[in-house]
């Protein structure tokens, strides 16, 4: 692994990097590749060696130790070890002689044997490890250096990190500075929850925002729950209960942003990182700020699946849109129509007990409306959808004036269905309703949603010519008027 560039010497690989970082003195180190794909670090021809970059790390005031959080997961066990025992020896924690510490490290190796290290690479960790000359200052140079460009990478690449979560981050590391300036050394244990581990170690480095979701977690469990759950049988089943409602809200989430990524892949970020700090920390107060409003409403009554898409539009529109595209705009807005539509069908069926057995029906359409593919195939559809009088071809507007339609033919019918609700309902409300309810129970549940021909049949054609849910009628506008009047 370490190779001899100079010719006709004799002396270990160990020696060989001292050698040549000794005529580096004063010039600034670097890595390079060669032809034949060997790294090398040093500071020109002639002036380098090779160098396993798994564990070690070629800087430009000389070569040292990776940090095991800085590591590819493979070796950030032996890493992590490693950094503990060189910091100890550093501090003069370590007190053992030289074969006292290769002991050490020898059994240390063998704890990881699935890496399978070459002599010479085992050889040379002793010797560093061993190496009484080693600059101090040199080494915490590094240590600063590299928690420093975490933290950078953690502000720069995390996706929308909270000005909480930087300022943290900084205090980290501002923190585990100090210690420096005290005298004292910052080990891997030290910074061990600042950044956690990340992708392998490659010559190119690998961008930091593939970095960044473990540099996140690293931050996480610095966090400390404002409301934590009680460490017993009662907090645990709370915790659990509500952890199940949190994945739910996420597979319907994530669902309806594979529909209109552009809208709500930004929003299921969000969620995904309130879910990943309330699962580490167990915090209850993230669960009701965040989640419960989303699953219950304000009289503590379940959400239907079509409540809570409305409830995660509102999130993503209570958020800044100065940057939104045209489409995205358009999108919005049909969105707003379209659940304005369905609270005004679920006002007009709030009259009796009897009519509000309806809701949960009335929710499926409209759910179904949105995430249905199959709608879009449809051949009225597709007449709608290239109508010089919907103005843009965007599906959200289509299905924004389905929607209305939608309401008009429900509005149509309390009066007879309040005359059928004690046989079930309306004929084909009765046909439809299994399909829908195993439908959305997958959405809920699995995080998929499986289109259905048949439905979309009986939701178009009615039962006997009756009861046609959906109807691609165009709005009753002038042909000269725009689509954002309607």
């Amino acid at each position: 692994m370490f190779i001899d560039t100079i010719e006709g010497m004799s002396d270990s690989k160990y020696s060989l990097m001292k050698n040549i970082s000794g005529k580096c003195s004063g010039e600034k180190m670097h890595p390079k590749m060669k032809t034949n794909k060997t790294l090398m670090c040093g500071c020109g021809t002639g002036k380098e060696f090779s160098y396993d970059a798994n564990i070690f790390d070629c800087r430009s005031f000389g070569l040292f130790l990776r940090k095991a959080e800085n590591s590819h997961n493979k070796y950030k066990g032996l890493l992590q070890k490693l950094n503990i025992m060189e910091s100890a020896i550093f501090e003069n924690k370590e007190t053992g002689n030289a074969t006292e510490i290769e002991t050490k490290l020898l059994n240390i190796f063998d704890q990881h044997d699935d890496i399978n290290m070459p002599d010479e690479t085992r050889k040379f960790i002793i010797e560093y490890m061993n190496d009484k000359s080693k600059n101090r200052d040199d080494f915490n140079r590094y240590q600063v250096m590299s928690t420093l460009q975490s933290t950078i990478n953690f502000i720069e690449y995390v996706n929308n990190p909270r000005l909480a979560d930087v300022i943290q981050a900084v205090t980290l590391w501002v923190a585990e500075s100090k210690k420096i300036i005290e005298g004292r050394t910052t080990t891997s244990s030290d910074v061990s929850n600042l950044i956690a581990k990340q992708e392998d170690v490659r010559v190119v480095q690998e961008p930091a925002a593939k970095k960044s979701e473990d540099i996140q977690t690293g931050l996480i469990e610095k966090q400390k729950a404002e409301k934590p759950y009680p460490d017993n049988e009662e907090g645990k089943e709370d915790f659990n209960r509500h952890l199940n409602n949190v994945k739910q809200v996420m597979n319907i989430a994530s669902v309806f942003s594979k529909i209109s990524q552009e809208y709500f892949e930004p929003l299921l970020k969000f969620l995904n990182e309130r879910k990943k700090v309330f699962e580490t920390i167990r915090d209850e107060n993230i669960y009701r700020s965040v989640f419960r409003k989303l699953i219950y409403d304000d009289g503590s009554k379940r959400r239907p699946v079509i409540d809570i898409l409305r409830k995660l539009h509102e999130t993503l529109s209570s958020k800044n849109t100065g940057s939104m595209s045209d489409e995205f705009k358009t999108i919005k807005d049909s969105l707003n129509s379209i659940f304005s539509y369905y609270n005004s069908s679920r006002s007009d069926f709030s009259r009796s007990e009897t009519n509000k057995n309806r809701f949960p029906f009335i929710s499926k359409l409209y759910a179904y409306l949105i995430m249905s593919d199959l709608v879009k195939q449809n051949s009225d559809y597709k007449r709608l959808f290239e109508d010089s009088r919907v103005g843009k071809t965007n599906h959200f507007l289509t299905k924004k004036i389905v929607a209305k339609n939608l309401e008009r033919i429900l509005r149509s019918q309390p009066d007879e269905y309040r005359q059928k609700a004690s046989n079930g309902g309306l004929e084909n409300e009765k046909k439809v309703t299994p399909l829908l309810e195993a439908m959305f129970k997958e959405v809920s549940e699995q995080g998929a949603f499986n289109d259905n021909t048949t439905l979309l049949t009986a939701l178009i054609e009615g039962d006997n010519g009756k009861e046609k849910y959906f109807r691609f009628d165009p709005p009753e506008t002038s042909p000269s008027s725009s689509s954002s009047s309607f």
